[in-house]
């Protein structure tokens, strides 16, 4: 949120404020299309909306707000699938305090996002009851088309497709005609395809150009890089079973795998799937190949060459939303079943507490009696399977599975942890509770108490001044950095891979935050309007990446000719790493190093071969976010190199005649120029942008127009 979400959504209320469409943002990666990226939406509603109020006020209304829509919808659909007040109630709790959408939180695009999947589910319903209803159909666009105007498209196809086999399933209940029911469908979908072509249309032309485009280097390994792992399926059970922020010891990127739904949901849940009824089989087979599908890697569909959601897309894990929506409404059936099966199910809970025990009891002997086989199981491994130690030495791997073990001592089913003790008293306590006059009471609020406590003791803060004061690090950046006739390069250590434990020396912790906000990641550094090369997130341009990948060796050293040639005025380097080769240090404080690096201009004039030609002038100087004057002093005719990212769309004038704007060396723009004084302007005009937002506009102007014939025109029902 810090690093990313905050940065972007300061940009974007800027630029709305002074009146401008903040299409192309020019300090990050050399210039990008910001709107494109979809990290976050800059047309969804109610950011629009909010950026006319401060930050710190408006984006946590704006979370709590569909927290709340999120639950409210959940207890409706439940309503409509027959689940008591009660039921719908636990069944909402459930899904709206999971692990899922805490663990997300850090996406905030996924948060706004998720809010819709149930009003989706209930329009569907609905109209799968009475296809010829306006309001339903209008309802129908809005709640698929707006989570895609909230950006990250991956997850609004995963909704819009799930709700889509939903609709189909309830109108064959119904008896309808597939065919009528198809067209219906059609209708809706190229309604969402316009309300939303503003954002997709964009997106779809950076993709194109991205590394995951079809000339990119995406595959189905790096897509499937963020794919649950089996041995994760114990945090069903244990939210924190691999720890958080410096005890963390699981698989990398925590935030991926969130599928805790609560102790007594889960159970209900379970036992429902246990008295399996014909009314538990959509949700049962739901839950089943979504949770399949989230394993990415070694998910049983691979074997038959199906990997939905895996074009352009990366993190199966996210699948997990329709497996946590499917066993909070089987966990709301389970509960409506204990009015007739209380005695079955206190059997269910007490059998289910009394195997946890011993599990747990078991991990505790076997964690604490570990230590003392580690130095021989490893001296097993480099005598017989050298190959798994991938040519580290073994003490490497002794110190780190040793400051493991010290975390799973702390974490995991360890009885140090409070987590393992939560769990087991809430198992322990569900059958006794099940037993009292006001069960119904009783299991809502454990429930809801236990969510809210791992919510609000596991999750990470950092405070709004953290947020918006400027870094010590700004005031020693170079001149031509901080005048941003030069861009900035962050060096950090990414440790190991973490393919399966993380890297105890490079956890995320509290002091580690604090070194990379003075490190000024990106986006971190576009917030105080220091230019970088780097886009921090997904969607990042093709050409960008074959230039970051020569700009570094393995060791970190910079490649200081290409440094030079990229526009790159400063590198920042943590105190503790190693000084890069061939960089002279400019400036040490105790947070950070600065080296400096003698940048080529940011705009130069060059022959067509790329040598700078003597006694000519370029005077480069941002006039806004896309656009950009250049005083040109020229005695031949020759080309202006600008180091700004060559992207479709830019568009140039010399004196305001036009003049094409062309690649340069595969990232930068070119202008071919003649001779003599004059002024070359740089406009960004985003054609797709504006396409997308004309259909937008009109599409949206149409779905207005048919809400006010839906009102004003209602069917009269006849005696």
């Amino acid at each position: 949120m810090r690093d990313v979400f905050i940065p972007l959504e300061l940009f974007f209320q800027q630029q709305l404020r002074i009146g401008n469409l903040p299409a192309w943002h020019p300090d990050v990666a050399w210039g990008f299309p910001a709107i494109a990226a979809a990290q976050i939406g800059f047309f969804y509603p109610p950011l629009l909306l909010g950026r006319l109020l401060p930050l710190w006020f408006y984006l946590p209304l704006i979370l709590v707000l569909h927290f709340f829509a999120l639950a409210w919808g959940t207890f409706l659909f439940l309503k409509k699938l027959s689940c008591t007040s009660q039921a719908a109630v636990l069944g909402s709790i459930s899904l709206s305090l999971s692990a899922f959408l805490w663990q997300h939180l850090t996406h905030l695009n996924i948060t706004l996002i998720l809010a819709w999947l149930p009003w989706q589910l209930l329009v569907a319903h609905r109209l799968a009851e009475k296809p010829t209803r306006w309001q339903y159909l209008l309802g129908a666009v809005v709640t698929i088309a707006l989570p895609f105007l909230a950006g990250q498209l991956q997850l609004p196809l995963i909704m819009a497709a799930f709700t889509t086999i939903y609709f189909f399933r309830q109108s064959r209940a119904h008896s309808h005609f597939f065919r009528n029911t198809a067209c219906i469908w059609i209708i809706i979908t190229l309604a969402v395809i316009a309300v939303s072509a503003v954002q997709l249309l964009p997106t779809l032309e950076l993709l194109l150009h991205s590394s995951r485009g079809s000339g990119g280097a995406w595959d189905s390994g790096r897509a499937n890089q963020h794919s649950f792992p089996l041995y994760h399926l114990p945090t069903l059970l244990f939210p924190r079973f691999f720890g958080t922020d410096s005890t963390y010891w699981g698989k990398r990127l925590e935030i991926e795998y969130g599928i805790f739904i609560g102790t007594i949901p889960l159970l209900l849940s379970l036992w429902a799937i246990w008295r399996f009824r014909p009314s538990h089989r959509f949700w049962v087979a739901t839950a089943t190949i979504s949770f399949l599908l989230a394993l990415g890697s070694a998910s049983p569909f691979r074997l038959v060459g199906l990997e939905p959601s895996l074009w352009y897309f990366s993190a199966p894990a996210r699948w997990l939303v329709l497996t946590t929506l499917s066993l909070s409404i089987l966990a709301a059936f389970g509960y409506d079943y204990l009015r007739q099966h209380a005695a079955s199910f206190r059997k269910f809970s007490a059998r289910a507490s009394w195997l946890l025990a011993t599990v747990v009891a078991v991990a505790n002997i076997a964690i604490y009696i570990a230590p003392h086989f580690l130095e021989r199981l490893l001296n097993y491994v480099q005598s017989n399977i050298p190959s798994l130690l991938t040519g580290r030495p073994v003490n490497y791997y002794e110190e780190k599975v040793r400051q493991l073990l010290t975390s799973i001592q702390d974490t995991s089913v360890s009885l140090a942890s409070p987590f393992t003790w939560l769990t087991l008293m809430m198992l322990l306590l569900t059958p006794w509770l099940v037993s009292s006059k006001r069960w119904y009471k009783l299991l809502i609020a454990a429930a809801a108490l236990e969510l809210i406590l791992i919510a609000a003791t596991s999750t990470p803060t950092i405070s709004w001044r953290n947020i918006l004061t400027p870094p010590q690090s700004l005031s020693v950046l170079p001149a031509a950095v901080q005048e941003k006739q030069a861009r900035l390069l962050s060096r950090r250590e990414g440790g190991d891979t973490g393919a399966y434990f993380t890297n105890p020396a490079s956890r995320a912790d509290t002091a580690l935050r604090a070194q990379q906000r003075q490190l000024l990641l990106p986006l971190m550094h576009a917030q105080y309007q220091i230019a970088g090369i780097e886009w921090p997130a997904s969607l990042d341009l093709q050409s960008h990446a074959h230039y970051r990948e020569r700009l570094q060796d393995e060791s970190g050293n910079i490649n200081t000719p290409l440094a030079e040639y990229l526009n790159i005025g400063a590198v920042l380097v943590p105190p503790d790493l190693s000084q890069p080769e061939s960089l002279s240090l400019y400036r040490e404080t105790d947070a950070v190093k600065v080296y400096q690096i003698a940048a080529r201009p940011r705009a130069e004039v060059v022959t067509v071969t790329g040598e700078p030609i003597a006694d000519t002038q370029a005077s480069y100087r941002e006039t806004s976010a896309s656009t950009a004057e250049i005083q040109i002093d020229t005695s031949q005719p020759s080309l202006l190199l600008i180091r700004n990212t060559w992207y479709p769309g830019w568009r140039a004038t010399i004196d305001d005649k036009p003049e094409a704007v062309k690649p340069v060396s595969e990232i930068f723009q070119g202008v071919t120029i003649p001779s003599g004084r004059y002024v070359v302007k740089l406009n960004y005009q985003p054609t797709w942008l504006y396409v997308g937002l004309s259909v937008s506009l009109v599409a949206s102007l149409l779905l207005g127009l048919g809400v006010v014939y839906a009102r004003l025109f209602k069917p009269v029902s006849r005696a």
